[in-house]
């Protein structure tokens, strides 16, 4: 296999953060529990994320932090403190090997990002601050809710391809439909199965040669 000098291009690792490098709660009955709000998360268990009205909008910049928990706050039927609460425990721990998975592209000198589908209350986590050591150790973030678009839409993967001119891009996301979008750019993508470690994530990049096998 060619290495990426010999090809002449340079290659991005652009991954998803939730359910890839950080785990996350897909329903508001489990992201109550991860928050502490066991009796409030009676019968919501099962409830998807986005089943929030304005769920969407607020990951675009297009509802504010304070219109976004108001509306949460009336569909989970709890108080705007206890919503943003929920909001947050949508995210869980550190995925197993991603801070040194990181860590290890950027000792062979391949650049690594995200592209998240995420908001400004999830920002303070997910960014240069970020509590997650994997996060933390990327070379650039990219939040659907400051560049104006989320996965599918083809300005997200638009959005990283002018900060890389020229670069080829390898993604690892949670969502097939994010994934196929991302191949009609032209993009290595690859959906990931959760795991408890990005064992099969560092089986790939090894098989394209930007890792030691």
């Amino acid at each position: 296999m060619a290495t990426r000098k010999e090809c002449g291009f340079r290659w991005v690792v652009v991954f998803d953060l939730g359910g890839v490098l950080v785990r996350v709660n897909l329903d508001w009955g489990s992201a109550m529990r991860q928050a502490g709000l066991i009796q409030e998360a009676e019968g919501l268990v099962g409830v998807p994320l986005d089943a929030c009205p304005g769920f969407h909008d607020h990951e675009v910049g297009a509802l504010s932090d304070e219109e976004y928990l108001a509306a949460l706050a009336e569909f989970l039927g709890v108080t705007p403190d206890q919503a943003r609460r929920a909001h947050q425990g949508i995210l869980g721990e550190e995925i197993q090997g991603a801070e040194a998975l990181v860590r290890d592209l950027t000792a062979a000198g391949v650049p690594s990002v995200c592209l998240s589908n995420t908001n400004a209350l999830h920002w303070a986590l997910l960014g240069a601050d970020s509590p997650y050591p994997s996060v933390r150790a990327l070379d650039r973030r990219f939040g659907s809710h400051e560049i104006g678009a989320r996965k599918p839409d083809p300005a997200a993967y638009a959005a990283v391809e002018r900060e890389f001119p020229g670069g080829r891009f390898v993604f690892f996301d949670d969502s097939p439909t994010n994934v196929e979008a991302a191949r009609t750019f032209g993009w290595q993508a690859h959906p990931v199965a959760r795991a408890d470690s990005v064992d099969p994530l560092r089986r790939r990049l090894a098989e394209l040669g930007l890792l030691p096998s």
